[in-house]
């Protein structure tokens, strides 16, 4: 005679039990485990519905994700063959169940007969101990910058899914902007998606640049009275023009150089420029470097209205 045990519970009767196993990998290649699946269909019997339902109770109750299937021999401590939650790359799993076929006669009065499956994935002998297998796809956008953005993100399932995803990290040519893994312990499943700008992107990420001019003119100065009247008199003076060049840059790797300024050293009249601190990305490494300027000038004369820098290419 054999026992049944799921973790600490065991079956008051032996069920019978239907096992089966299907080998899996990647598509296309080996395979690397087996997935096997118990499919057990049993009764419950109790004096009554009160004693029925006490029994069910404590099958659903014991029947959930993570503990060890266990077929026994008569010693109760033999173990003929299991479900090992220890030694499975997905944890043991209740796939069905349990759930209740049957609805005629005694059921429900004096006894109930119940469906249970529970499945697990094991390495073949052959397999590795650190297999993972799965895979990922890898996308590259330009953007309107030139910024060339990839992301590759996918998910391995195995003990080794932890080690197949850093093998999958970019580590030459970009710039870290996010890693994002989700580890599903049970299911021994790991899903990624990592972010990078790639260093060969424009190294100016932008560029903006305004010429603002204010033109010559005429003033007029009127003199006051001293009577408090309107005043009678008033003079014109020349008005001079002025200019005043200002603009702001981000390099991805370094601080871009400062323009030229529009107008000739013999018109400037001030110039001020500011390094702002670059930003640490989440890789560790420091990018957008922030510059920003302005040139002020000064004209006797009306000055020909000079068209703003562009971005570098």
């Amino acid at each position: 005679m054999t026992r049944l045990f799921y973790g600490s519970y065991e079956h008051p009767i032996m069920p019978a039990i239907v096992m089966t196993a299907e080998r899996v990998g990647r598509p296309g290649g080996a395979a690397q485990a087996w997935r096997r699946h118990w499919d057990m269909t049993g009764n419950l019997h109790g004096a009554g519905p009160a004693a029925v339902q006490v029994l069910v109770d404590a099958l659903e109750a014991a029947y959930v994700d993570g503990a060890s299937l266990e077929l026994r021999a008569d010693d109760g401590t033999t173990v003929l063959d299991s479900l090992d939650q220890d030694d499975s790359l997905t944890g043991v799993r209740v796939a069905r169940g349990p759930e209740y076929p049957e609805g005629r006669g005694a059921q429900f009065a004096t006894h109930r007969t119940y469906r249970i499956g529970v499945e697990a994935e094991y390495l073949t002998e052959a397999a590795p101990s650190e297999t993972a297998w799965g895979g990922y796809m890898t996308s590259e956008v330009t953007d309107g910058q030139g910024q060339v953005l990839i992301t590759r993100s996918g998910e391995y399932t195995g003990p080794g899914r932890a080690a197949a995803a850093a093998a999958a990290k970019l580590s030459v040519g970009v710039i870290v902007l996010a890693e994002r893994e989700t580890d599903d312990a049970d299911r021994r499943v790991l899903a990624f998606t990592y972010e990078y700008k790639s260093t060969g992107s424009r190294s100016v990420l932008s560029y903006v640049e305004s010429i603002r001019l204010e033109s010559a003119g005429t003033a007029l100065v009127h003199r006051t009275v001293l009577d408090g009247s309107e005043p009678i008199k008033q003079w014109t003076v020349k008005r001079p023009a002025r200019a005043w060049q200002t603009g702001e840059a981000v390099g991805l790797g370094g601080y871009p150089s400062f323009p030229a300024a529009a107008y000739a050293a013999a018109y400037q009249t001030g110039e001020v420029k500011e390094k702002h601190a670059p930003r640490r990305a989440a890789g560790g490494t420091l990018t957008e470097y922030r510059i920003s300027w302005q040139y002020s000038f000064e004209f006797a004369t009306q000055p020909s209205f000079v068209s703003p820098g562009t971005p570098p290419a």
